[in-house]
């Protein structure tokens, strides 16, 4: 749910200055129960042809004994597309007899319109774990509620020269619920069986005793609360009628991920852990600082010629932090001599920079009426950092050539982005890449326009790569994975009514 209220008065008494003050308010409420069933929904086809199960004596569950084939019920399970990587001929097989072929696919279809008319001949196989995973470790649930102001002056000082300034308020709030688990000797003494405490934190091994250890005491729901104050800045000055200059600082937060802040407590007992989420997580910090030069062109060849530069500073990211029951805030004495490992914020400084140059342009000033729908866009982005950070490219460029003639328009585009780091893992990074981008447009009438569309144009691969350790990031690299998309083509007519 959410609600907004603004107000903007043009302000009567500064006509010498004329100012336009708005302020507002608003108010959000958001409540996230997410659920992941799909680790539960295994089945196993026991009709004729089928699977043969027995139970499992020691989980309480279903499992194979012996295995059927889908070719057993007829022709129409057999998938008409085999398997098959692609041009990539990653797989080779051969079967017995040396002859190399690719192995059949079940059809999906096929399986689950008999799963719709005969759900009684399969059988759900799912373990102790799948059920743990589905309705124990995915739970998520979390609402929070945000209140903010706001109030922001635009001025112009002279014809040449505006300010705007202005501030933000902002209240959040955080009530996360968990399940309040029990521990391994709890769940012992009520007469389940658990696993060994190296294995799988030593939980219950069988429904029941995972529905008791986890669910048998009411959910806990713990609070959280953040507040931040967020002023602004930007002036802008008319160098000349088509030379515009800004300058600008701001600050802002973004809020941590809802998995650090919602989840489930998992208990190491031959360690004497507790691995949880931390609801009293603070948003990051960041103070971004803003400079812009752009000069517009106007007439028949509309467009700009701009160069930006950015810096960003940020605090507060997560970080992983070991806490004592007690600074954690717990007080049970079951856990008091539990490590409670969890997230913090970090009070390290990272510093972005970046500049970005843009040029976009009709020409229009061309000769020839046929080459006046010509149109033109290039970039090119320069990012820096005082650390490495996955994602960030060093080097990026963009270019796009347009045409408009009567009923026809048309681009092509293109992308290149440098090596940049792909995880946190040091030697790990995303191969350089460019790939291109058509669309092609024909108006049919006032109300319909044939279209096309094709993304990766030229089947360029995705391809991540890795550096041996003790050797510098990009040096000596091999190749570690590939993903090949292909060419994605999309062909349609546009009505407008």
């Amino acid at each position: 749910m959410t609600g907004a209220a603004n107000v903007r008065w043009v302000l009567p008494f500064l006509k010498r200055l004329p100012t336009v003050i708005k302020v507002g308010g608003k108010w959000d409420e958001e409540t996230r129960q997410n659920r992941d069933h799909g680790a539960w929904s295994v089945w196993s086809y026991t009709g004729p042809g089928g699977n043969t199960v027995t139970t499992n004596a020691t989980l309480g569950t279903p499992q194979n004994a012996t295995f059927g084939s889908w070719a057993n019920l007829g022709p129409q399970f057999i998938s008409p597309n085999p398997f098959e990587l692609g041009t990539t001929n990653a797989l080779t097989v051969f079967n017995l007899g040396g002859v190399q072929g690719m192995p059949p696919r079940p059809s999906r279809n096929a399986i689950a319109d008999l799963f719709r008319a005969h759900p009684e001949q399969f059988v759900n196989t799912t373990t102790p774990e799948n059920y743990y995973t589905s309705f124990i470790a995915n739970e998520r649930d979390i609402q929070q509620t945000m209140t903010a102001w706001y109030g922001q002056s635009d001025t112009r000082l002279t014809s040449k020269l505006q300010i705007r300034f202005g501030a933000r308020v902002e209240n959040t709030k955080n009530d996360v619920t968990s399940f309040d688990p029990l521990t391994r000797v709890q769940v012992l003494a009520r007469g389940y069986t658990v696993n060994s405490p190296n294995t799988n934190n030593g939980r219950a091994i069988t429904i029941p005793g995972l529905r008791y250890q986890y669910m048998s005491q009411p959910r806990v729901t713990r609070h959280s609360k953040a507040s931040g104050y967020f002023p602004s800045l930007l002036v802008k000055y008319q160098v000349l009628p088509n030379l515009e200059w800004q300058a600008g600082a701001n600050q802002s937060i973004a809020r941590p991920p809802i998995d650090n802040l919602a989840g489930l407590w998992v208990v190491n007992e031959s360690n004497l852990t507790v691995t949880a989420p931390n609801p009293n997580l603070a948003p990051e910090q960041h103070t971004s600082f803003q400079s812009r030069l752009a000069y517009y062109f106007g007439g028949r060849s509309p467009g700009q010629l701009s160069v930006a530069v950015n810096r960003n500073e940020a605090t507060n990211f997560v970080r992983s932090m070991n806490y004592s029951a007690s600074e954690f805030g717990v007080d049970d004495p079951d856990f008091a001599a539990y490590t409670f490992i969890s997230t913090t914020n970090s009070t390290e400084l990272q510093r972005y920079k970046s500049m970005d140059l843009n040029y976009s342009q009709t020409l229009g000033f061309l000769s020839s009426d046929y080459l006046r729908g010509t149109s033109l866009g290039l970039t090119y982005s320069r990012s820096y950092a005082n650390q490495r950070r996955p994602g960030l490219a060093p080097h990026r460029a963009t270019g796009r050539l347009g045409y408009s003639y009567k009923r026809f328009s048309g681009s092509l585009g293109v992308v290149w982005v440098a090596d940049k780091p792909s995880e946190t893992t040091y030697g790990r990074f995303f191969g350089a890449i460019t790939k291109y981008d058509l669309t092609v447009n024909f108006r049919l009438t006032r109300w319909a326009t044939l279209y096309a569309q094709g993304r990766n144009i030229s089947n360029v691969k995705d391809l991540w790569y890795e550096s041996p350790p003790g050797v510098q990031e990009g040096k000596q690299a091999y190749l570690r994975q590939m993903e090949a998309y292909g060419a994605n083509w999309v062909f349609g007519v546009q009505g407008r009514y």
